[in-house]
């Protein structure tokens, strides 16, 4: 989620009658104050497979936008629910990783099928837990699940922990009200391939 900060917008009000100012006003303050969509999202999350967690833990990436987005420098972490702002790097994005407009990144273990495009060793925890996705800078999503946790591991709300073998997804992709309640359900895992709708 992201927001675009009034503090940032630099306008020179001086030559403007008070109508034009009054209109420039009613442009900006949508800008201000409401969020705007991420491109690239946490669109699904399995953190606790169908018998050992070791070997097929997946998370999806999907590029909601309309532009390619270059990862370098992005990362994926993983966060551990039973303490305050303790996050671990899972996956850090190279120089040639790059996600074209509607284009999945899956990463995920070495048993996953099909083959991952990035084969990870993932620590994702069975809850409460959160995952977050950075652009190396700021937080770009937040996925959280299960109670209670920390506010920063979930944004709005963490999602109900899933039974065995079911993977948190976003039906339909891409959806995204900031609240990891209403926007997460229980599916079946379908890593690397489009959600249910």
């Amino acid at each position: 989620m992201c927001v675009v900060r009034a503090d940032r917008l630099l306008v020179d009000v001086r030559p403007l009658n008070s109508m034009s100012l009054l209109l420039l006003l009613f442009t900006l303050v949508p800008l201000v104050s409401s969020p705007c969509a991420a491109s690239v999202l946490i669109n699904e999350v399995l953190y606790d497979p169908d018998g050992p967690d070791t070997g097929l833990e997946f998370v999806e990436l999907l590029n909601c936008g309309s532009s390619a987005v270059l990862l370098t420098g992005w990362t994926l972490e993983t966060g551990n629910g039973a303490n305050p702002d303790d996050w671990t790097v899972e996956w850090t994005g190279g120089d040639f990783d790059r996600l074209e407009p509607g284009e999945i990144l899956l990463i995920g273990e070495s048993d996953v099928v099909p083959t991952p495009d990035v084969v990870e060793p993932l620590d994702l925890q069975n809850g409460p837990d959160g995952l977050r996705l950075t652009d190396g800078t700021d937080v770009v999503d937040v996925v959280g699940w299960g109670h209670p946790l920390p506010p920063e591991y979930y944004e709005g709300e963490p999602a109900d922990d899933t039974s065995l073998g079911m993977s948190l997804a976003r039906v339909p992709d891409c959806f995204d009200e900031g609240v990891n309640a209403s926007d997460f359900a229980a599916s079946d895992p379908t890593p690397g391939r489009r959600n249910a709708e």
